[in-house]
């Protein structure tokens, strides 16, 4: 099954201290393919808008988000699931954070519908020689 999405967020910033707002707005476009059952799943986002409307400051992102879930192949394991997941973004205008690129491969491992163990490791690439980053995450989601 194919499904598209868009989203669309409206609401007041406040300078502290001050009684001023600004109305800012952001949009999101999104795009998935597949399902939470064995095969391909993919799910692909591109957004954009404010950051803070009193600096004119500005974001655009995009995000892919890559799976392919096995059968089961045993009596413990219900289903494995190596996943990729690439988020990029940019911010226009005063901002302490530049953006950059997030490049995550991970395995789940599924123990029944809704229990898993999930291993994952992040690669963060700060834009305009920011902070570069590297981090393992394991994971449990276990539902009792």
């Amino acid at each position: 099954p194919l499904s598209f999405g868009a989203s669309w967020s409206s609401r007041d910033f406040a300078v502290t201290a001050r009684e001023e707002l600004e109305r800012g707005h952001a949009y999101s476009i999104d795009v998935e393919y597949g399902a939470f059952a064995p095969g391909l799943h993919l799910i692909a986002e591109a957004s954009f808008g404010d950051v803070d409307p009193f600096t004119t400051t500005s974001f655009r992102g995009a995000h892919g988000w890559l799976a392919w879930r096995s059968d089961s192949p045993g009596r413990t394991v219900s289903a494995i699931e190596p996943i990729v997941r690439v988020s990029w973004a940019d911010i226009d205008g005063e901002s302490a954070t530049p953006g950059g690129l997030l490049l995550t491969p991970g395995i789940n491992v599924y123990f029944g519908p809704l229990n898993r163990l999930m291993i994952n490791y992040d690669v963060w690439r700060g834009a305009d020689d920011s902070i570069d980053a590297e981090s393992l995450k394991i994971m449990l989601q276990a539902a009792f």
